[in-house]
């Protein structure tokens, strides 16, 4: 899955078909949120008020918007509060909404992060970090299903972050994608069965590690 980040303006709404809206225990809409909520006749704030939704971390709401626009679907992505949003409280965060992108069968969606009271992490560090969780949620190891139907494969291509600074969001989310990488990695070699991964075939697969400066030995 590509990572994108978008700067967020608040003249224009996001070109994408699925919108993504951190909400808190407060239930309050952002700005752009708001303009969502006019678009949809106030199917957000009824979403908000219904009592299902509390805004607690992980909870999540799909909201299907009215056809006027490209805008197919809203998902409320609660957080609790602000004080919760630790660097590890944003990669939860981004990585919550994942399954719910995933099953709107959308190959894009746009995260937007604005109007977080309260936040101690810097807006562009919090998107990279949304990001981080975002993509680190959407690995999957199914090399060997072969009998996945073809609706049950993903089909999320681009997560894209969209708040004020994106150029500073992604230049800060640089070093976090190459810990991914070695996240995702890990994951993969752990996950192959033992007649794939055995001491002579991991040896090579960590010499492959060499062409990114890191330094291997292998002990015969």
């Amino acid at each position: 899955m590509k990572i994108a980040f978008a700067e967020l303006s608040a003249k224009s709404m996001p070109d994408d078909s699925v919108i993504i809206l951190p909400i808190g225990e407060d239930k309050k809409l952002s700005t752009l949120g708001s303009q969502l909520d006019k678009q949809a006749n106030g199917t957000l704030s009824n979403a908000l008020s219904s009592g299902k939704f509390a805004g607690k971390a992980g909870q999540c709401v799909t909201i299907i918007m009215p056809k006027k626009g490209k805008i197919s679907r809203v998902i409320i992505a609660g957080y609790g509060t602000a004080k919760s949003l630790s660097e590890y409280g944003l990669e939860k965060l981004g990585g919550s909404v994942i399954p719910h992108v995933e099953a709107t069968r959308a190959t894009s969606a746009t995260f937007v992060l604005e109007g977080i009271k309260g936040l101690s992490v810097p807006a562009a560090k919090a998107a990279a970090h949304v990001a981080q969780g975002a993509r680190l949620r959407s690995w999957r190891f199914d090399r060997y299903f072969t009998k996945t139907k073809p609706e049950d494969k993903p089909v999320l291509k681009t997560f894209t972050v969209a708040v004020s600074g994106s150029k500073q969001a992604s230049s800060t989310y640089m070093p976090l994608e190459r810990i991914a990488d070695g996240v995702l990695l890990t994951r993969e070699v752990v996950s192959e069965p033992a007649n794939i991964i055995y001491p002579e075939t991991l040896a090579h697969k960590c010499l492959e590690l060499k062409k990114l400066g890191v330094e291997v030995q292998v002990l015969d």
